[in-house]
This record gives structure tokens, sequence and C-alpha cells, in this order.
């Protein structure tokens, strides 16, 4: 199963009714494989340091925040080292209002969408314009895997939508796995699929 049509590999093990936590690898030919294994041995994810971005989404590269969490593009992130990712998601109701008190910059569709806040409230505070959507955070981790099959990313979805409003923009790496008795972290890096 994948999403956006590039396979992929997640677990989900949900730490709160408001947090669920989806592990992403990429399918990995065997040189990348064994260079994941050298790097990590048989350690389990739960035993493997990585650098972590709270908001990661709410940057200066990827749109226009007031005040943002992080400097860089959550592409940049990634290329400096970034393997866990923050973002929090809300689901956005297309508004004719804001589209028209907007001068046709915010009619966006309804969807997942990444904000700290509510969608609606403050463009640049609470959310930016261009709109960032789940589906497009995740097509950038994917792209980022595509390119570094040996690496790992967690993605932390401090999420206020329903599970039905998460739907599909999360198929293809929801799976649970536990990570203190699941698979190596080699062995995530090397798995074509679903864990």
């Amino acid at each position: 199963m994948s999403l956006l049509g590039i396979p992929a590999l997640a677990s989900a093990a949900p730490l709160s009714a408001s947090t669920r936590t989806f592990v992403v690898a990429s399918n990995a030919n065997d040189t990348a494989v064994a260079r994941a294994r050298a790097r990590w041995g048989d350690r389990r994810l739960d035993e493997v340091p990585f650098l972590g971005a709270h908001n990661a989404f709410t940057n200066y590269e990827d749109s226009r925040w007031s005040s943002a969490a992080q400097s860089e593009s959550v592409r940049h992130q990634l290329d400096n080292g970034v393997r866990a990712l923050s973002l929090d998601t809300h689901w956005y109701e297309r508004s004719t209002w804001l589209c028209v008190v907007s001068f046709g910059s915010d009619c966006h569709p309804s969807d997942v969408h990444l904000c700290p806040g509510e969608c609606k409230t403050f463009a640049g505070v609470t959310y930016t314009l261009p709109r960032q959507s789940l589906r497009s955070s995740m097509q950038t981790v994917v792209d980022f895997l595509a390119a570094n099959p040996q690496e790992v990313v967690t993605v932390f979805l401090e999420d206020y939508v329903s599970a039905q409003q998460l739907g599909n923009r999360s198929a293809g790496y929801a799976a649970s796995t536990s990570c203190s008795s699941g698979p190596t972290h080699g062995t995530y890096a090397g798995r074509g699929g679903r864990g």
C-alpha cells in the first residue's frame, strides 16, 4: 500500500488520543539496507537517537509565517539531519468568506492542513498562505526517502482531526507496531512495503 503512489513503510503507535506517530521508510535496495544496518546495527527504533523538529511546518521557506518555529523548509530540515517531524493537523472546511476577504488568495479546498492552531483565524499567525496540506508535507518526506533509502523518518501528528478525516491522507503509512518490541532501525530502512 502507498500514499500518493509511492511505496512506503510505516508504524503507528498512538501515544494519546490526539497524537499519532508514523515511522516512514522507503523501498530500499540491498546496498541501502547494508549501509543502514552497518550504521545502526541491531538497535530498535526506540534505541536510536535522532534529531527532531517541533512544528517543522512553521518555517519561512515553505510558507509565509509571521512567527516560525523553524528557519528552514521541511526538505532542508531533512537534508540537514532532522529525522523526526512534528506536524499539527487540522481540518479546514472551504470558506467562501475567507476566499472573498483574502481577495482570492485563500480559496483552498476542504482538506487536512497544517496549522499550530485553528486554520481559520489569522493568516500568517494560525495558518499561512499558501496553506500547507498534510499531503504535500508527506510527499516531501516520501521524496526525501526516495533519494535517501537508508534513512528512516518519524512523523508525529498532533492531530485535531477525526480518523475519518485523516482517512486516506495517511494510507500506506499506517501500520501498527511497537517501537520497543518491533523491528530494528536497519530493518525499517530495508523493508519494501508495510511492516
